[in-house]
C-alpha cells in the first residue's frame, strides 16, 4: 500500500496586526492538504504548531492561533468550527473505504489569529505541522 500527503504551500502570513486585533491569513484560499492511503487502515490527519508564535523571547500562545476548514471526503472532518492550533485530536479521520481506495482526500485549512492586548510589536513566526498517521 501507499501513504501520501501533499501540502500546496510552504508558508502563509497574517499581514500587519496590532494588539487586540483578530485577523485571518492573507492567503484567501487557505492551505490545501491532499492525503491518500491504500494500506487498508483508517488514517488520521493532525494539524499543530511546533511552538507558540515567537518574536525573540516574546510569544503569542497557541490558544490565540486557530484553524477551521472543510474536507471533501467520506470520513469525519473535525475542523468545521474554529479550534486552537494547540488542541489535541485529529482534524480528519478517513472512512474505511478511503483507507482501501487510495484516492486523494482534499482538506482545506483556514487560519486566524487573535493578537492578545499585551503583545509586544515584532515579527512572530512558528512552524505549522501536518501529520498523517494510521
Amino acid at each position: 500500500g501507499s501513504f501520501t500527503m501533499l501540502v500546496d504551500t510552504d508558508s502563509f502570513d497574517f499581514a500587519g496586526m496590532s494588539p487586540g486585533q483578530v485577523g485571518e491569513m492573507t492567503r484567501k484560499e487557505g492551505v490545501m492538504v491532499a492525503c491518500s492511503s491504500s494500506n487498508g487502515e483508517p488514517w488520521y490527519l493532525f494539524v499543530s504548531a511546533v511552538k507558540p508564535l515567537s518574536s525573540g523571547s516574546d510569544q503569542i500562545p497557541n490558544d490565540s492561533f486557530v484553524c477551521s476548514g472543510s474536507a471533501k471526503g467520506q470520513g469525519e472532518w473535525k475542523g468545521s468550527s474554529e479550534r486552537s492550533i494547540g488542541a489535541e485530536g485529529a482534524a480528519y479521520i478517513s472512512s474505511l473505504a478511503e483507507a482501501y481506495e487510495g484516492g486523494k482526500i482534499q482538506n482545506n485549512f483556514k487560519f486566524s489569529l487573535n493578537v492578545p492586548e499585551n503583545t509586544k510589536p515584532g515579527n512572530y513566526t512558528t512552524t505549522v505541522m501536518f501529520t498523517m498517521t494510521e
